[in-house]
């Protein structure tokens, strides 16, 4: 009997173990960043605004684009949220994969932190992504990839990287890769060089704010 109810009571403690170890697990999937819940929690149609401020500011950038000498843009946090919850799904639902919505993003001095929901097959919960953009040369912008988590728990750094491979090679954009301190590098080359033809883009400077991107450079005309 003292046997029976020793082995018992050894399964019982597995079984709680077992029990509170995917309990544990079920919670850390469900964890949801601070700046991500303050976020989404703003009604899209409050946004409009936002939205329709940043697609103006995309729409100067292209014009300071094909002028010769110096430009600079300063893109906001919230600007940038605006459009991903306005006008991002509204027009153009395609650019996010199958089972990613409602993307966000938090940017202070130590980097880029992106985030959006995951429902795909039993995957339920936020999928967060930290990166640190830099100019690695006038004509080539780099992407450090820190970590990225669903919910509080690491996911595979392989099956993101895939992902922004895929996407390049989709929009036709010149990727490689490179390790820094067993993080991953993208070093992505700006097409066209050749605003068209006849002026030449430079990013110079890509430098983080509290709360926003600031990117700059120079447009010259180019060598005959």
């Amino acid at each position: 009997m003292r046997k029976r109810a020793r082995f018992t009571l050894i399964v019982v403690t597995v079984l709680v173990i077992l029990a509170a170890s995917a309990f544990a697990v079920y919670l850390a999937l469900q964890h949801v960043p601070d700046f991500y819940a303050e976020a989404i929690s703003i009604p899209p149609e409050s946004q409009a605004k936002e939205s329709d401020h940043m697609l103006q500011q995309v729409t100067k950038l292209h014009n300071d684009l094909q002028l010769q000498g110096r430009w600079q843009h300063v893109f906001q946090a919230q600007t940038i949220n605006g459009w991903l919850a306005v006008d991002l799904p509204q027009n153009h639902p395609t650019l996010l994969s199958h089972g990613l919505h409602d993307p966000r993003v938090r940017i202070s001095r130590q980097g880029i932190t992106m985030a959006c929901q995951i429902d795909r097959g039993s995957l339920h919960g936020v999928v967060s992504l930290e990166v640190s953009p830099f100019v690695e040369s006038p004509d080539v912008v780099g992407l450090r990839v820190h970590e990225a988590r669903v919910g509080a728990i690491p996911w595979p750094l392989q099956n993101v990287l895939d992902r922004i491979a895929d996407a390049a090679k989709k929009a036709n954009v010149d990727i490689r890769w490179r390790q820094e301190d067993n993080d991953p590098v993208a070093l992505i080359k700006i097409t066209p060089a050749k605003a068209d033809g006849k002026r030449i883009v430079h990013i110079d400077t890509i430098r983080l704010e509290e709360g926003a991107l600031v990117v700059a450079g120079t447009t010259e005309k180019a060598p005959k």
